[in-house]
C-alpha cells in the first residue's frame, strides 16, 4: 500500500463462513461488546493467532484475536494459532504497566486476562515469557462491568520483539509492507438461518455502527522523523455480504459479493501536525485490498457529527458520522457513530464497479452491477452482516524508531434503523 496516499488496512480475509443469531426486524440492535458480556468473553473459546490465514477455525462465528507481524527468532511468515480461554498472568505491578499502555484499568485478580503472540517452540528460538510490557503486541481484557473493556497494544521498532513485516510484506506478496497489526474480530453467522440484516427496513433504512473507544499511548516518530516514515492508527471496521451472490458463483467466476468498510477513528503520522491540510484525509475512497484477494474496501476519515464522507473521485456519498470525529491526540471514552444508508451502499457498488470498468458510476447499467454483486445487488434485505472489527496498526518504514499505539474498546454495537 502507498502510505502517503491512503490509510493502512491490514486484515485477514474472513470471507467464507459464519453463526450468532440476530434479529432482522428494522430497529434491531446487536451488541457485540459491552459491560453485559465482558465476563462471557473471558471464559469463551476465543480464537487467537498471529499471522493466521483463513482456516475453518478462524472463519467460524465468534471472537477472534489476531496479530500480524514478525517475531524475533522465528522464520518469516511463521503462524501460531492458539484457541481456548484468555489466560491471567503477571503480578500486580506488571498489570499496572499494561494498563498504562492501553488506558484500560487492570482490574482485580480474577477479572484480568491477557494474550500476546508467543514463539512456536518447534520453529522459533528464544522465549517471550520474560518480555517486559511494551516489547510485544498484546490484548488485555478487564471483566469489571463498571470500568472494564478490551485493550490492544501494537508496536514495532528496534527494541521490540514483535515487529512489522519487512519490505516483502505479508506472505512476501508485497501487501502490508512495514506494518504490524492487532485486531479483534466479531465474526457473525452470515449464512445461518437468522443473520443480522442491517437494511431490513427497506430502501430508506440505515445501518448504524457505534463504538466507545480511547487511545492512551502513541509513538509516531520525533520532530526529526521524515513525514510518512512512521504512522500508527486505530480503526473501526465491518464487512457486509450478499449470500445469494456468493452461492450462485459459477466455477471460474469471481464475483465480489461483499464490501468492507474501514473507518479511521484515530491516526498519528510523523511530520503531520495539522490534519486539515492533509488532502488525502479529507474524503473517503475505495480500494481493492491485495491482502484480501482484491476485496473492495470503503475507507476514510470520520468527520464531525453530521458530516457526510464523499468518494474522492465521484463525489458520491459513502457514509456519514453522527458522533466523535477522527482523533490525532490521545483521548478517552469517545463515542463514534457511523451511519451507512442503503442508498450509500448502492453508491459504493457503483464506485467499485465503475473503477473496474473505468466508467463513471452514474453511467453503469444494472447488469454490470449484477455481474459483480449478484441479482440481489439492489435488494436491501439481501445484504447481511459478516464481521465487525476493531484494530490498531503500526507502520514503520525505516525501523529505526519505535511506532506504537495503545488503546481500548468498551462498547461495540450495530443497529438497523428504519431510516
Amino acid at each position: 500500500m502507498t502510505p502517503t496516499r491512503r490509510p493502512l488496512a491490514l486484515t485477514v480475509s474472513l470471507a467464507l463462513c459464519g453463526a450468532a443469531a440476530a434479529q432482522e426486524r428494522p430497529g434491531a440492535t446487536l451488541q457485540l461488546f459491552g459491560p453485559g458480556n465482558y465476563q462471557r468473553l473471558a471464559t469463551s473459546d476465543v480464537w487467537r493467532s498471529w499471522n493466521g490465514g483463513p482456516t475453518d477455525a478462524i472463519l467460524r462465528p465468534g471472537l477472534k484475536l489476531m496479530f500480524f507481524g514478525e517475531l524475533d527468532g522465528c522464520p518469516g511468515g511463521t503462524e501460531a494459532p492458539q484457541g481456548g480461554p484468555l489466560q491471567e498472568s503477571f503480578d500486580g505491578a506488571r498489570w499496572r504497566q499494561l494498563a498504562e499502555l492501553t488506558g484500560l484499568p487492570p482490574g482485580r485478580q480474577g477479572q484480568r486476562h491477557r494474550w500476546a503472540p508467543a514463539p512456536e517452540p518447534r520453529l522459533c528460538r528464544g522465549s517471550a515469557a520474560d518480555d517486559a510490557p511494551g516489547e510485544l503486541a498484546f490484548a488485555q481484557l478487564n471483566t469489571d462491568p463498571d470500568e472494564g473493556g478490551l485493550g490492544l497494544y501494537s508496536t514495532s521498532g528496534p527494541q521490540t520483539r514483535f515487529k512489522a513485516y519487512g519490505p516483502g510484506g505479508q506472505g512476501r506478496t508485497g501487501a502490508n509492507a512495514y506494518i504490524q497489526g492487532s485486531f479483534v474480530h466479531f465474526r457473525q453467522a452470515w449464512n445461518g438461518p437468522d443473520p443480522f440484516r442491517p437494511w431490513a427496513g427497506g430502501s430508506e433504512s440505515t445501518l448504524q455502527l457505534r463504538s466507545r473507544q480511547g487511545v492512551a499511548q502513541v509513538q509516531a516518530g520525533s520532530a526529526r522523523t521524515p513525514e510518512g516514515e512512521v504512522q500508527v492508527k486505530q480503526q473501526l471496521g465491518m464487512t457486509v455480504i450478499n449470500p445469494r451472490c456468493l452461492r450462485e458463483n459459477r466455477p471460474g467466476q469471481r464475483r465480489l459479493c461483499q464490501i468492507q468498510y474501514l473507518f479511521n477513528t484515530a491516526v498519528y503520522r510523523s511530520g503531520v501536525s495539522d490534519w486539515s491540510r492533509v488532502a488525502w484525509f479529507q474524503q473517503a475512497s475505495v480500494m481493492g485490498d491485495p491482502a484480501q484477494g482484491a476485496m473492495p474496501v470503503v475507507h476514510g476519515p470520520v468527520g464531525e457529527a453530521g458530516r457526510v464522507a464523499l468518494d474522492a473521485g465521484s463525489q458520491l456519498p459513502l457514509y456519514r458520522s453522527e458522533g466523535a470525529a477522527s482523533q490525532h491526540q490521545p483521548f478517552a471514552d469517545r463515542l463514534f457513530d457511523l451511519r451507512v444508508r442503503f442508498r450509500d451502499l448502492l453508491a459504493a457498488q457503483r464506485v467499485i464497479v465503475g473503477r473496474q470498468l473505468r466508467r463513471a458510476p452514474e453511467n453503469l447499467r444494472a447488469e454490470e452491477l449484477e455481474a459483480e454483486f449478484g441479482p440481489d445487488w439492489n435488494r436491501p434485505e439481501a445484504w447481511v452482516l459478516l464481521d465487525v472489527n476493531v484494530g490498531q496498526e503500526a507502520y514503520n518504514r525505516g525501523g529505526r524508531e519505535t511506532a506504537a499505539i495503545g488503546g481500548q474498546l468498551r462498547l461495540l454495537e450495530i443497529s438497523s434503523l428504519p431510516r
